[in-house]
């Protein structure tokens, strides 16, 4: 698979009643950048073995990053790849299963959303998790940032995302928002928890 972008340094954090406090702290800086809203309904796909990469389908699209390790400072590093559309090919199921650490005899030579839920139920240490996300999106000190509202079987949390290719750049964000107390948390991680 061919990456989408550069891997990036990303420091994400889930907490109850985070929204109106970055929103207070964040909201001149927040509203001169316009920021995108955005709701997606995201199926998240997690594994037993896997407790880093991300894989989820969006709007019929699979979509995956790869964690490649962390920064010294604590920071994931993730490669996102290319989203595919279903049909998705064998070589393309084939390593995103490998990735979420499983070796699944696979016969197709393409699967159609249906037909790919349907393998991955076949596995008892693979799940899904449904989440509604409602997001914006805005540049601070030259990262890409994201607040968002998430919902998940019945439960409601509030995130919040600083990811650059510069580690550097990303702690700036995080000591200027008071959130060096926070511990750094990815979806599956946390979806895992919810």
């Amino acid at each position: 698979m061919t990456p989408t972008r550069p891997p990036h340094a990303e420091f994400r954090l889930f907490l109850p009643g985070l929204l109106p406090h970055l929103q207070k702290r964040l909201q001149e800086m927040v509203l001169a950048t316009k920021p995108d809203h955005e709701t997606t309904q995201d199926l998240y796909i997690l594994s037993n073995q896997d407790h880093m990469h991300n894989v989820k389908i969006r709007q019929d699209h699979l979509k995956m990053k790869k964690w490649l390790g962390q920064t010294p400072e604590g920071f994931d590093i993730y490669q996102p790849y290319y989203k595919f559309a279903f049909p998705v090919s064998q070589s393309h199921v084939k390593e995103i299963l490998s990735t979420l650490g499983l070796t699944i005899p696979l016969e197709a030579s393409f699967y159609d959303k249906e037909t790919f839920l349907a393998l991955l139920e076949k596995h008892d240490s693979l799940r899904t998790r449904q989440v509604l996300k409602t997001r914006h999106k805005f540049i601070l000190d030259g990262t890409m940032c994201e607040f968002a509202a998430i919902q998940s079987e019945n439960r409601t949390i509030d995130s919040f995302c600083c990811e650059s290719t510069d580690p550097k750049a990303v702690a700036k964000v995080i000591h200027q928002l008071g959130l060096t107390f926070a511990l750094n948390t990815n979806y599956v991680e946390a979806l895992k928890t919810l």
